[in-house]
């Protein structure tokens, strides 16, 4: 499945199409299966946005 396989003929997004291609793009690239994968990861990434852009900032 592709992006484009999201669109209907007038180029709209197919909602429920759309989650299952994100559905698999999260899980192949990144090995992310679950809403709790999710949601650690989500927290990981915060936490070096952080880091990166307040370094100055405690990060607990």
């Amino acid at each position: 499945m592709t992006y484009k396989d999201c669109l209907d003929e007038n180029g709209q997004e197919i909602i429920s199409k759309k989650a299952e291609w994100l559905r698999q793009v999260l899980a192949e690239e990144y090995g992310i299966e679950t809403e709790e994968q999710l949601d650690q990861a989500l927290e990981e990434l915060e936490k070096e946005w952080d880091e990166i852009f307040y370094p100055s900032k405690e990060v607990s």
